[in-house]
């Protein structure tokens, strides 16, 4: 198959992008031919570059009816290059592009496979239309799946597969001291490490003020956040560090986004994943497990799902800094315990979030689109698409 994935900014530090990434890594390892079409660079463009036949980049503006002539500029963008090119299936995680899609469908023929990899935030009637004419869409987690039938998205053109991780990478080649040193991080203290974007969603807030309690009582520890700062969460984050004592602030270290999460999750004592909205599905919770790392998170439907049996370990009430200072401390307090868990969940991630088990699905549903086995959405008329964009 011809595959086109299509990202506004392929980059490093946010999941769906991340999955964007390996799926397309995943069908150029069984032969397929990737091609990349993006609007700006982004951090992920050299591991694009070794993989795809072509990159196109362009400025794709998201529908706006009181701006025709740019929303249709978007539209003749992604439907040349994907007529042009031959492709067979375009996928994207960038739910921007929503309500672009049916319309390139129309003019174009094309076929779309989007990752919802967010709650569904529209239920309207527009957009209720333009969930009905993509091929397909793919939910990581059936909470995640029930908020897009809610939303109008057609049962049967919505399927889920959970996301997944290159277990190859999560493995620690060398030693703690050895990353540490090179990630320039302390050797001889405890190292919280968060990975993931810096915001209200993400509970980074809470975890900064756990730990500030947290380091009352533990002068061993820092608190390493790792990923890229939200503009709109700037100004809270700043109030917040600037509430604590420089010697508590000292201990924060805030490092950029990184392609190579796996390296902190090496490096970490333990990882928190702190959460305060639900998370659709949770990809650093099972990368940090799969290092074999203990992690204190928030109480996920998805990390319950993954705890299973193991009486909620390391899961806390969402938002409750107590219950998170208490808990880290703990897991600092108690490593062999601990340790003993993480094996056993670690065992269970390996088997279950792999590619071969969950990025093949995605192969086996484009070659049903592909072939007509599967739905590929209700047409739309060209003359009413015309109507639509000059309305």
């Amino acid at each position: 198959m011809r595959v086109m994935i299509i990202e506004r900014e392929p980059d490093y530090g946010g999941g769906s992008e991340q999955i964007s990434l390996s799926l397309a890594q995943y069908l150029r390892s069984r032969g397929h031919s990737l091609f990349l079409l993006h609007e700006t660079p982004g951090t992920m463009l050299g591991a694009y570059e070794a993989i795809v036949s072509e990159r196109f980049q362009f400025a794709l503006p998201g529908f706006a009816r009181r701006r025709p002539i740019d929303t249709y500029t978007a539209i003749s963008r992604i439907g040349h290059a994907i007529r042009d090119h031959k492709i067979d299936i375009a996928v994207t995680s960038n739910l921007g592009f929503i309500h672009v899609l049916p319309w390139v469908s129309a003019l174009y023929g094309a076929r779309f496979c989007i990752h919802l990899g967010l709650p569904c935030p529209w239920n309207t009637p527009f957009s209720r239309m333009a969930y009905r004419r993509i091929a397909a869409g793919v939910a990581p987690s059936e909470h995640c799946a029930e908020s897009w039938r809610a939303g109008g998205w057609p049962q049967e053109r919505l399927h889920i597969i959970p996301n997944w991780i290159d277990m190859g990478r999560f493995t620690t080649p060398s030693s703690v001291a050895q990353i540490r040193r090179e990630l320039e991080l302390p050797q001889d203290r405890a190292l919280i490490v968060f990975v993931g974007r810096l915001c209200y969603d993400k509970g980074v807030r809470e975890l900064v003020l756990a730990f500030a309690e947290l380091a009352k009582v533990k002068s061993d520890t820092d608190l390493v956040l790792v990923g890229p700062l939200e503009e709109g969460f700037r100004n809270e984050f700043t109030r917040t560090l600037n509430g604590l004592s420089a010697a508590v602030r000292a201990r924060i270290l805030v490092r950029p986004p990184t392609p190579t999460p796996e390296r902190y999750y090496a490096a970490a004592t333990l990882v928190s994943v702190p959460s305060v909205t639900e998370e659709p599905f949770g990809l650093t919770f099972i990368e940090a497990l799969a290092t074999g790392v203990p992690v204190v998170a928030s109480r996920m439907k998805t990390f319950l799902q993954i705890v299973g049996d193991e009486a909620e370990h390391g899961l806390v009430t969402t938002a409750d800094i107590g219950a998170l200072k208490d808990r880290l401390l703990w897991t600092l307090g108690h490593p062999e315990e601990a340790q003993a868990v993480t094996r056993r969940l670690q065992e269970k991630v390996r088997a279950r979030f792999t590619a071969s088990a969950c990025a093949s699905q995605y192969e086996t549903l484009f070659a049903h689109l592909v072939s007509g086995k599967e739905g590929g959405g209700d047409p739309i008329s060209r003359r009413p698409v015309i109507s639509a964009l000059l309305a």
